[in-house]
């Protein structure tokens, strides 16, 4: 049986990783806004992630993350790209782009 030390330290744990999913939704969703007048504009970015959930960048500038929807194939972590910005949800916290060279 937990402690009630043991069981205060899990909660504690608990509400941080709950804390840590709310900003960092709240970086991407005003991320979100601040690109939605920019949409069919394209940018400098580097490739930060690539898996079976998806291809994200990351902007040079602004810095904003966001997930290539079209032309990600053969993309690699850590390569410099041009991206063009085709849509945003403030509401949903996303950005997306195609890979355009």
């Amino acid at each position: 049986a937990l402690s009630e030390l043991d069981a205060l330290a899990l909660r504690m744990t608990d509400r941080e990783k709950a804390s840590q999913k709310v900003e960092r939704f709240t970086r991407k969703a005003a991320a979100a806004v601040m690109l939605q007048e920019r949409i069919g504009e394209t940018f400098e970015a580097f490739v930060t992630g690539a898996s079976e959930k998806g291809t994200y960048v990351r902007l040079i500038d602004p810095p904003a993350e966001g997930r290539v929807v079209w032309g990600w194939q053969g993309l690699r972590v850590g390569q410099r790209v041009r991206v063009r910005l085709l849509a945003t949800d403030p509401y949903l916290g996303f950005i997306d782009f195609g890979h355009t060279g």
